[in-house]
């Protein structure tokens, strides 16, 4: 992040996400961006949350981080 972007973290929690939440497909973008972990070597990823709800809206000095886990969605065979 550059400083001219707004924090990802706030946005998840005035979102009002919870634990197992998927995210939205034009959010995943800005949430990819600012991973501090590898990037998932999907086409298009799907992200769920993986963070417990009592951290997604504690206070972010104390819990600075989202966990999100990538996936993909499948066609049935």
């Amino acid at each position: 992040m550059t400083g001219a972007e707004p924090d990802p973290s706030i946005a998840i929690r005035a979102a009002g996400w919870r634990q197992g939440d998927v995210v939205a497909g034009q959010d995943t973008a800005c949430l990819l961006a600012a991973a501090i972990d590898r990037q998932p070597a999907l086409q298009e990823p799907r992200l769920v949350v993986l963070s417990q709800d009592c951290d997604l809206v504690a206070d972010v000095l104390r819990e600075p981080f989202v966990e999100l886990i990538a996936g993909a969605v499948i066609a049935n065979p």
